[in-house]
């Protein structure tokens, strides 16, 4: 960021925006769920809607979604090694950009800030 208002964009080769792999995962591995827009809309936050009916949102939204990124990475490594060395390397990195904007302090974290690098499933998040 150069002020509050303006900054530079970095483009970075071989990753994909984590929103957008997640949301085709999603389509691909479990298409009977909801889309990202219907859970979306449940998920908004209303002067009217209370913290209880909120939590109960929540709670349906983590029933009807399941995980994905498991099946992401295996149909992308297919030979054991490289799924492994794949899936240590997303964790990991998915551990170090938590922690680090955390301690930061860093806002505006959303899955389409995070990049997924295609060639070895890091995480590539900007600070």
């Amino acid at each position: 960021p150069l002020t509050g208002t303006v900054g530079v964009m970095e483009f970075v080769g071989n990753t994909q925006a984590l929103m957008g792999v997640l949301k085709n995962g999603h389509k691909k591995f479990h298409p009977h769920e909801p889309s990202y827009e219907k859970l979306r809309g449940r998920l908004k936050i209303t002067s009217t809607i209370t913290n209880k009916k909120r939590l109960k949102n929540y709670e349906q939204v983590c029933r009807d979604v399941k995980p994905c990124m498991h099946s992401i990475l295996i149909s992308k490594l297919l030979e054991p090694k490289k799924w492994y060395e794949g899936r240590l390397n997303y964790t990991h990195s998915a551990a170090v950009t938590s922690m680090t904007g955390y301690i930061v302090g860093l806002g505006d974290r959303h899955l389409g800030n995070i990049l997924l690098d295609s060639a070895t499933s890091e995480l590539v998040r900007f600070f």
